[in-house]
């Protein structure tokens, strides 16, 4: 019996930390909710990611083991948005490495080979300065900075005044939109 009674107290004791933990969610989207938002915006330029961070910020916040020792609310929430930040901009970085092709690794067309290869690769060219023609400028400057000069995403971030996220969406947009032309042609 003893067991039973042990057993329901640490359910409502669950149940109330829960509850608590739900409060805080609430109290936090009340007292932060667009300011959050606007922070997340701020770092991701997209209005969707920013949304669906600040709702992790509150997930996390529910989830906490142990309320009490959230001395200000606000640091937390702040706190944890910048972590979410960090951990996106890692998985990003992760991806677009993926996409990378190294220079060592192109083969150029050697002087006095086949007029058809000088012809494809002028061809090649061509269609790749359309495509970075029509980018936005910004998409276009981060790439050409990164493939061709070698700088490294920090470098490009403080040169054209961004972050570091920011140039890995740049590049990363530019990257698509060379890889949708390759699956056209």
């Amino acid at each position: 019996m003893a067991v039973a009674y042990e057993q329901r107290s640490a359910h409502i004791a669950s149940d109330l930390n829960h509850r608590q933990a739900a409060g805080k969610a609430v109290e936090a989207y009340q007292e932060l909710g667009g300011a959050l938002v606007g922070y997340l915006r701020a770092n991701l330029r997209c209005d969707e990611d920013a949304h669906d961070l600040a709702q992790e910020v509150y997930l996390r916040i529910v989830r906490h083991p142990d309320l009490s020792e959230i001395q200000s609310l606000k640091a937390y929430v702040f706190t944890i948005a910048k972590n979410l930040l960090r951990d996106q901009s890692r998985r990003s970085a992760t991806k677009l490495s993926a996409c990378s092709v190294c220079a060592d690794d192109v083969i150029l067309v050697a002087a006095g080979s086949d007029p058809l290869q000088h012809f494809e690769a002028d061809e090649c060219l061509r269609r790749i300065e359309s495509i970075l023609a029509g980018l936005r400028p910004a998409c276009r400057d981060a790439y050409l900075l990164n493939r061709t000069y070698g700088l490294s995403y920090a470098d490009i971030a403080d040169l054209m005044h961004i972050s570091v996220s920011m140039v890995e969406k740049h590049i990363g947009a530019t990257l698509r939109a060379l890889r949708a032309d390759c699956q056209v042609h």
